[in-house]
C-alpha cells in the first residue's frame, strides 16, 4: 500500500471486525481494516470497483457494535482492499457507529502504537452527530 504524502482529514482506528458486503447483485464476507468518522476499509475477495454502491452489515468486537449502512460507495481498491464511505445510514445506526469509533480511538490513544495509528487530540470534535 502507498504511504500518503498528505495528511488524513480524520482519524483512523485499526479494528478487528467483519463486514457482510453486498454488492452488484453478490453478497460476501470482509474483514474491516480500519474505521474512520466518514467510512471503512475492508478486505475482501468480492473485488468491487471504484464507484460501486454497497450496503453493509459491520461488527467491531472489540468495540462491541455492530451497525447497518443503507449506502456506501467505494472510494478506493487496492487489490482485495477497499474503501467505503458512509452515505446513508439510519440514525440510530450512525449513533451506535460514532459512538463505536470513539471507543475504537479512544482505546488506540490509550494503548501504544505507531504514532500514525493514533488519533490526534481533536478527534473528540469531529466525532459530532449530525
Amino acid at each position: 500500500m502507498k504511504s500518503r504524502s498528505y495528511p488524513r482529514s480524520f482519524p483512523r482506528a485499526i479494528v478487528h471486525g467483519t463486514a457482510v458486503v453486498r454488492i452488484r447483485g453478490f453478497k460476501g464476507e470482509g474483514q474491516v481494516l480500519d474505521v474512520t468518522v466518514p467510512g471503512c476499509s475492508i478486505d475482501s475477495p468480492l473485488s468491487p470497483k471504484k464507484g460501486d454502491s454497497v450496503t453493509l452489515r459491520v461488527s467491531l468486537l472489540h468495540a462491541g457494535a455492530s451497525f447497518h449502512v443503507a449506502l456506501g460507495i467505494v472510494r478506493w481498491v487496492q487489490g482485495s482492499r477497499f474503501g467505503v464511505e458512509f452515505i446513508e445510514m439510519e440514525p440510530s445506526e450512525r449513533e451506535r457507529y460514532h459512538a463505536a469509533v470513539a471507543t475504537c480511538l479512544h482505546r488506540q490513544a490509550a494503548s501504544p502504537g505507531r504514532p500514525e495509528e493514533r488519533p490526534s487530540p481533536t478527534w473528540q470534535k469531529q466525532l459530532v452527530v449530525q
